[in-house]
């Protein structure tokens, strides 16, 4: 006789009765069952292991433990409705760590997919219920606005009101009106029409929350943004009780603009310029983070497994070598000139270089449009000049005062006139280039890429722009039928599409149909901007991921792939 434990892939733990040697007999929740000795897995008993000096891994056990403490207390609370959300340790933990004071000031960084929507209910619904709070602000981007009211509904049963600007006025009186507003940022930002005066006036808001609270940036340069003025002009107005931001990527590699965000939730101890030891010792209690790789469900497992990530190369052919060539001195040669300029004409030069950079990285459709419009920009300016040369060379002076004005006007006209006809050379020696890229490689290597690695699979893929994006759903279309693609961008209109009947059209798709008809897997690929890199849920049916171009603040890359890699995802991610 014996009392080890084993495991069985089918009959789990249980105790053995009987040792034959090749046969075991066992006692399983189950039942007795006899079972062959070599399909079982051998457990360390409690004291065996005490025994031994073995011990196990203490940051799975406290999970567990901590796992099966929460769900019991859970059940015994009965305060939230299983049917309506599946709650997880670290969403509760939040929902903890915000509530142990009142008035509560967090920034919460969780990672994307984390379920931050789901925190900011298990947060304001408690608070709702004993009426700690009673006025709610909501500010969200524009496309976000009735995800929120739709989720606080179902899940919590909190009703929010959604911000109208036209109900906004003098007669209407809507901020006293609604107690519990859900606004879009990028709307209630701009002041019109008194919209900001009106706000101030209202009463006070007992709880605060931001989400995508990263748009909320100032830049020691550039300044700040009219989302983060609005908030600093609330909160110095008191008219901010608490105050709750969401963001899954807070730092943007600046530590102004962090320092900047934190003081929104805590002006006297963060904020650029402050000892930064003395912030760093205080972020603790201001800042909540949870990273994928470390939470787990109900039972102590992990929640996420590491993302598969594959970097593909493709090689130009000679015509996209030679724009390229083109672009690279035409780059080069706009940077020597930039640096012989005021710090401000520098300045708007190189802005324009680094815009055609980002373009002609993305493709060379991308850069085309770019560099036709300019063209016909920087044309337009040397034809008016041209005119006004014509008309100072008629023009008959008497003074010598006068002709010596003349003179440092047509001076200055001339030498304008000649970087601009050089400018002109550059940009249509770039255009002919860029007409004999009838084929672009990168998007012949995505099409292997699908093929290869990809095959019966959904895909996501990301663009930062939309001639990039117009490239790629024509070429989807005519691989794998009109049917199989769809797209998301700011304007819900995608041009210059060329059809498998050989039509170039363009088609317009609303944001929220196409994230639907692809996690409904009605559709095999999802094409994006950046616009669908923030609030929208598309694991349902897809783990696999394509770059199509690389976007300059690595941030959006973390964004882009958690909209797959988010909780509910069945699968490995692969990018």
């Amino acid at each position: 006789m014996s009392s080890r434990q084993i495991s069985h892939p089918v009959f789990g733990i249980g105790s053995v009765l009987v040792d034959n040697g090749s046969t075991l007999v066992v006692r399983f929740a189950s039942g007795i069952q006899e079972i062959e000795a070599s399909s079982v897995t051998g457990l360390t008993g409690v004291h065996e292991a005490v025994a031994k000096g073995q011990v196990g891994n203490v940051e799975q056990l406290v999970a567990r433990v901590q796992a099966a403490a929460i769900t019991s207390l859970n059940d015994a609370w009965g305060v939230f409705s299983r049917s309506r959300i599946s709650l997880l340790p670290h969403q509760l933990w939040v929902c903890h760590r915000a509530l142990r004071e009142w008035p509560v000031r967090l920034l919460i960084a969780d990672d994307v997919g984390l379920g931050k929507t789901v925190e900011a209910g298990l947060i304001l619904w408690p608070l709702l219920s004993r009426k700690v709070v009673q006025r709610v602000l909501v500010l969200t981007p524009a496309s976000l606005v009735d995800q929120w009211q739709d989720r606080m509904r179902k899940m919590f049963d909190i009703r929010l009101s959604i911000y109208q600007p036209e109900l906004d006025s003098g007669k209407r009186d809507f901020w006293n009106v609604h107690q519990q507003v859900v606004a879009s940022l990028p709307t209630l930002r701009l002041d019109r029409d008194d919209r900001h005066e009106r706000l101030l006036d209202a009463p006070d808001w007992d709880l605060v929350i931001v989400d995508e609270a990263h748009h909320l940036h100032a830049d020691e340069a550039s300044g700040k943004t009219q989302g983060f003025l609005l908030l600093e002009k609330l909160q110095k107005a008191g008219k901010i009780r608490s105050c709750v931001l969401f963001t899954a990527t807070p730092h943007r590699g600046k530590d102004y603009g962090f320092w900047s965000l934190m003081s929104l939730v805590d002006g006297q101890a963060f904020g650029p310029g402050k000892p930064e030891q003395a912030m760093r010792e205080k972020l603790h209690a201001r800042l909540i983070r949870n990273c994928k790789q470390k939470v787990v469900d109900m039972q102590g497992n992990r929640l996420f497994q590491p993302i598969l990530q594959f970097p593909e190369k493709f090689e130009y052919s000679p015509e996209e070598a030679e724009f390229y060539r083109l672009m690279t001195s035409f780059i080069m040669s706009g940077k020597a000139y930039a640096s012989g300029l005021s710090s401000q004409g520098r300045g708007q030069v190189m802005l324009v270089l680094i815009a055609l950079q980002k373009l002609a990285s993305s493709s060379v459709a991308a850069v085309r449009g770019a560099l036709r419009t300019r063209l016909t920009s920087i044309r337009d300016s040397a034809r008016n000049l041209r005119q006004e040369l014509e008309e100072l060379g008629s023009e008959e002076r008497d003074a010598a005062e006068e002709g010596a004005l003349a003179q440092w006007i047509r001076s200055s006209h001339q030498s304008s006139m000649m970087l601009m006809e050089n400018e002109i050379i550059h940009l249509e020696r770039l255009l002919q280039a860029a007409e004999k890229v009838v084929a672009e490689s990168r998007i012949q290597r995505i099409l292997e890429i699908i093929n290869e690695r990809f095959a019966e699979k959904s895909v996501l893929l990301f663009t930062e722009y939309k001639a990039t994006q117009a490239l790629i759903v024509s070429a989807l279309m005519h691989q794998f039928g009109e049917n199989s693609v769809g797209f998301i961008n700011g304007d819900e209109r995608l041009n210059e599409v060329l059809c498998p009947d050989g039509k170039v059209r363009a088609i317009a798709r609303r944001r929220g149909d196409m994230g639907d008809a692809f996690n409904a897997g009605d559709i095999r690929f999802l094409v994006s901007t950046e616009a669908g890199g923030e609030g929208i849920d598309l694991q349902a049916k897809c783990h696999c991921l394509i770059h199509v171009d690389l976007p300059w603040n690595p941030m959006r890359l973390h964004q882009r792939v958690g909209r797959v890699n988010r909780y509910g995802q069945r699968h490995q991610v692969q990018v």
